[in-house]
């Protein structure tokens, strides 16, 4: 058991959410530490242009499960953050199904070797956004279901009772493999058959996935055009008031938004 968190330490949680799952457990999260006494801010990290950590700063990144693991402009973010003097780290993830811890025990590794604390791990169950739809029942239970996990998670954080897994060879093979899918989703005839598309007779150019498409991957001009560097986090599909945008792998009837976000 470690020491227990200081209310002196200011707490940062930076956060990456497609269709809006993570940014309301990442939003949760931040409203429990508050509670306890604790200075704390959720940053996008998709808003975040440069990294300064404080000595005593705590920090926190949140992220969906993609492919058991998670979409390049999360690792992106967290290769660019500065190397760390024991700054104590949690991290949390959202999914509708299983990691296979892909990414817990890889990411425990870099961070270590960036100097950060790993204190504590958790992944919170919430309603699909791709492949399947669920009842609204099971969709809410969900929902509260994690917002009180998040209490918990916090109070284990600050206790010095949270833990953080790490399966040797298991958990390197299984980052591996998942990395590999993400790289095929990279290819140009992965891109070309399977990216998001858009229905433009129903499309009424309002911009908005041109605003919030975090990879800046797609233009408006006579029509919406979406590029070849979609990283398939279904926000576009989520966001688009005229359901005009939708995804090849999930059914044109899927446009999942998670209540509350504002993304």
């Amino acid at each position: 058991m470690r020491s227990p968190l200081d209310k002196n330490q200011p707490v940062t949680i930076y956060y990456f959410s497609g269709t809006g799952n993570t940014q309301i457990v990442a939003n949760k999260m931040a409203e429990c530490f508050a509670e306890k006494g604790f200075s704390v801010k959720a940053v996008r990290i998709e808003d975040v242009k440069s990294i300064t950590i404080d000595e005593s700063e705590i920090i926190g990144i949140g992220f969906p499960i993609a492919a058991c693991s998670t979409y390049p402009l999360v690792f992106q973010f967290i290769r660019n953050l500065p190397n760390a003097h024991r700054n104590p780290l949690f991290a949390f993830c959202t999914m509708a199904g299983i990691s296979l811890w892909a990414i817990e025990g890889e990411l425990k590794t870099i961070l270590e070797n960036k100097g950060y604390l790993p204190i504590g791990f958790h992944e919170f169950i919430m309603p699909p956004n791709i492949f399947a739809q669920i009842p609204e029942s099971m969709r809410r239970a969900r929902i509260e279901r994690s917002f009180l996990h998040a209490l918990q998670f916090v109070n284990q954080l600050i206790d010095g009772n949270s833990r953080w897994r790490k399966i040797p060879l298991l958990s390197r093979l299984m980052f591996v493999l998942c990395s590999a899918l993400f790289k095929l989703a990279e290819m140009p005839l992965h891109q070309k058959l399977f990216k998001m598309r858009v229905e433009n007779d129903k499309c009424n150019k309002c911009g908005i996935c041109v605003r919030k498409c975090p990879a800046g991957n797609i233009v408006l001009t006579s029509k919406v055009m979406i590029g070849d560097r979609c990283q398939y986090c279904f926000r576009c599909v989520g966001i688009c008031p005229a359901t005009a945008v939708f995804g090849i792998l999930s059914p044109k009837s899927l446009h999942y938004w998670a209540e509350n976000a504002r993304l």
